[in-house]
């Protein structure tokens, strides 16, 4: 019954709408379980999209084309007022100006299938004259390209 309804209605419904300049937090479901960094995700028929690019969607007039950027710094804001669109390098530039990057790194990293011994294992055992990337990346689990990275310093880069 729920997704049967107006969808623009039902956006709303989950919105927390507050003063025009405040972030108005989306309270249906969110793509990750850390509120902090959770976007908002909204169903239209069998497809979700993020809460953020449909209020934007509203505001422009039509799907945008780029990404959804916000200036409130707040993944679940549905504001408006505090959505723009714009590029990638757009976003990087933002996060990186506001000194707002929280990325884990290493261990710390949900999907990290290496640890720090690993990495000075790999470090020891790369080989460029043997090309034993597509070994060592089998043995460790991870692809080759991660090998290359690791063994180059390009990621990692914090273990010594």
């Amino acid at each position: 019954m729920g997704k049967t309804r107006d969808p623009v209605i039902r956006f709303w419904d989950l919105v927390d709408v507050r003063g025009p300049d405040d972030c108005w937090e989306w309270t249906g479901g969110r793509n990750s379980k850390k509120p902090h960094l959770a976007y908002g995700v909204f169903w239209i028929g069998d497809r979700h999209v993020l809460a953020h690019r449909f209020s934007l969607m509203l505001k422009i007039g039509k799907w945008p084309v780029l990404k959804a950027l916000h200036s409130c710094d707040n993944p679940p804001c549905c504001n408006p007022n505090h959505l723009r669109e714009g590029t990638q390098a757009n976003n990087m530039h933002d996060m990186n100006s506001r000194q707002r990057r929280e990325c884990e790194r290493g261990e710390a990293r949900h999907c990290a299938k290496l640890n720090e011994e690993k990495v000075r294992l790999i470090r020891k055992l790369f080989n460029p004259a043997k090309r034993n990337k597509a070994t060592l990346a089998r043995q460790f689990g991870v692809d080759k390209n991660v090998i290359q990275l690791v063994a180059e310093r390009k990621a990692w880069r914090h273990v010594i």
